[in-house]
């Protein structure tokens, strides 16, 4: 069994309860947002956690990898062939990202 625990500056929480975060912060986003980015989703994060810090800790862990993956297994998002450049972001060293598309977006 692997346990997995994310201790940043402003949070601690083990994988699971960061997984539960994430996957809340995607079907906020896909609710308000047609097509939407993984910058997108962490902004919609919980307001008990800092989003920066929360993608700093997690991000070596790929979380939000798979927990857009287990969203888009249940076939509420998919992936867009579309990519767009992330310019002066940091965290994203201005590399492509993949923009996903939301099923249950109620706008």
């Amino acid at each position: 069994m692997r346990i997995e625990y994310f201790c940043g500056s402003t949070f601690g929480a083990g994988r699971g309860e960061c997984l539960r975060a994430l996957i809340a912060a995607i079907y906020r986003t896909a609710k308000i947002k047609p097509h939407f980015t993984t910058d997108d989703v962490f902004e919609n994060l919980s307001a008990e956690y800092d989003a920066a810090d929360f993608r700093k800790t997690t991000g070596s862990s790929k979380l939000i990898a798979v927990a857009l993956n287990k969203v888009r297994n249940k076939g509420d998002i998919y992936l867009s062939a579309l990519q767009l450049w992330v310019m002066g972001d940091e965290l994203c060293h201005g590399r492509r990202k993949r923009q996903w598309v939301s099923k249950v977006c109620a706008v």
